[in-house]
């Protein structure tokens, strides 16, 4: 495989660069591999822009794909091929005219550019950051061997920052890469020791729905692979890193998993250095959330993990990319649908998730413990009480209180806890719906079936409330017949009050409530149930 590179004309961006030739772009030619870019103008090396080629083409044909891939450097961005000239000037692309291959279509980005509206220029304005590749078809000429081919080309992005710009120019020169074996479900890499398994869930999904990705490292016996992290550190050992670059505009989580890591202190020769692995296989879980407005179709979804597995020796730091076509359609279907994997760099891998992370919003369960965050959703229950939702049935259980006063403590106890049984019972139910159904709070409320029952079952008792006919309604105080049997309330009625007060509840929302379950549903089964009970018991504690 041939790579880049160059660079890198750098001077203050004041006019429209000029394109170069890529024939004749040979100026500042870096010596010695993939060193520094070097500033032209002098001084200091300037690392602004790294640029690398390849190309691929089917087996048995004439057509492939170009592939270019630029590094931006840390801080900084550059603009888009789209982007429209003035001020600020799109990125260029240039090659060498060839008989011998030629493009049959335009460049695509990925990840996209980031589009803004400038409010002083008052136009669009297209960045990218980190890393981007920009993806061609082409076609090679009538008996070209594409493994003697090389595409040679120059490409020039104007790199900026808070401050200043400065026109960067990199020389390429792409080489033949054979296509890579797709592995379905399953990655093994023979030059490491460990296996990687992977699929999606569910395997159709609907318009609203939280999806699950699940990736699983299985280290071989006596060897174990390191920690997720979200970006690669300066240590010895590599992190496990996993990223996905989604192009829709889709909710994607950080990876978790519930497994606990091994943690020892290794001297590495520059001091101490705290290491975390896992021996057994650990799965990672991303949870992806699609918009209610996606329209039924096709999307495809992609990403890397990079990983490392060690015992007394290490593999080299290796990645794969992973992709799946998931169906969206108006009703999901339970199932698991597997990811394809190809082999990538750890490289890539790394700078994904260096993009993500930067770019990634925390949070407000970012960085906090388990217990912390479960004594948030306890607090997020209490709050429930005083919701506008609820105090309607509130006000029922306040004149059940008065009805018992006088009775003794443990009838009083025991109806309360029938009470909040029936409360729990719910929170259950919405925890199963979160587990298996990937449904959100309140999201039952959608059903047009269940707004209607709903809606006739409140109609039923207002008509009761005003005379039209007598419901004995557990707890409510009032005139004539159903009073007499209301104030009679035993475990059955008190156990429906307090399912149908947390069903009522589900329509509302509170402190701490939004943020506790989004982050329940992105979790393991066990701790889902854990965070919806704890909402449950928050708000039964009053009682």
């Amino acid at each position: 495989m041939a790579l880049i590179l160059t660079t890198v004309g750098s001077s203050a961006a004041m006019a429209q660069p000029p394109i170069p030739d890529p024939d004749n772009f040979k100026k500042f030619e870096i010596k010695g591999g993939l060193g520094k870019l070097q500033n032209p103008l002098g001084g200091q090396d300037a690392e602004f822009l790294r640029v690398e080629a390849t190309f691929t083409i089917a087996p048995s044909a004439r057509t492939g794909t170009l592939s270019i891939t630029a590094d931006i450097a840390q801080g900084k961005y550059g603009y888009s091929l789209e982007q429209k000239l003035g001020p600020k000037f799109p990125t260029r692309i240039n090659l060498s005219s060839s008989g011998k291959y030629r493009l049959t279509g335009s460049y695509v980005a990925a990840p996209p550019a980031k589009t803004k509206y400038d409010e002083i220029f008052k136009k669009k304005i297209s960045k990218h950051r980190g890393r981007v590749t920009w993806t061609a078809p082409i076609e090679l000429g009538e008996g070209v061997n594409p493994r003697t081919l090389q595409i040679s080309g120059a490409l020039t992005m104007q790199v900026c920052d808070e401050s200043t710009c400065l026109d960067q120019f990199a020389r390429f020169t792409a080489g033949y890469q054979p296509p890579a074996i797709v592995q379905v479900g399953r990655y093994e890499n023979p030059k490491s020791h460990s296996v990687i398994t992977g699929h999606i869930e569910p395997r159709v999904a609907a318009p609203g729905d939280t999806v699950r990705l699940m990736l699983t490292a299985t280290p071989a016996a006596d060897w174990h692979v390191y920690a997720l992290a979200d970006r690669d550190h300066e240590g010895s050992f590599k992190p496990t890193l996993i990223g996905l670059d989604v192009t829709q505009k889709w909710q994607v989580s950080a990876a978790t998993t519930d497994a606990k890591p091994h943690e020892e202190t290794d001297d590495v020769g520059f001091g101490e250095e705290t290491v975390r692995s896992y021996e057994q296989p650990v799965t990672w879980t991303t949870t992806i959330t699609i918009p209610k407005a996606t329209k039924p179709g096709e999307y495809e979804l992609s990403g890397l993990i990079g990983y490392q597995t060690c015992h007394t020796s290490c593999d080299q730091p290796l990645a794969a990319r992973f992709t799946v076509k998931l169906p969206v359609a108006a009703q999901a279907a339970v199932g698991e649908l597997p990811l394809s994997f190809v082999p990538a760099k750890y490289g890539d891998a790394a700078a994904l998730a260096e993009t993500l992370s930067a770019n990634r919003v925390k949070g407000p369960f970012d960085g906090k413990s388990v217990v912390m965050i479960l004594g948030l959703a306890f607090l997020a229950g209490l709050i429930l009480n005083v919701m506008p939702c609820v105090l309607p049935v509130i006000g029922l259980k306040i004149m059940a209180f008065v009805s018992q006063a006088g009775e003794s403590r443990m009838r009083v106890f025991s109806l309360n806890a029938w009470y909040s049984v029936g409360l729990l019972s719910v929170f259950m139910v919405l925890a199963t719906a979160a587990v298996f159904l990937n449904k959100g709070w309140g999201e039952h409320f959608e059903r047009p079936e269940f707004g209607i029952a709903l809606a006739a079952i409140i109609f039923t008792f207002a008509l009761s409330f005003l005379g039209v006919w007598e419901i004995p309604i557990p707890g409510f105080v009032g005139g004539s017949k159903a009073s007499g049997v209301a104030e009679k309330e035993g475990p059955l009625g008190a156990l429906a009050k307090g399912a149908l007060t947390t069903v009522l509840a589900t329509p509302c929302s509170g402190p701490f409530l939004g943020p506790a379950v989004g982050w329940a549903i992105a979790q393991p089964a066990w701790m889902t149930y854990a965070t919806f009970g704890c909402i449950g018991l928050g708000m039964a504690s009053p009682y």
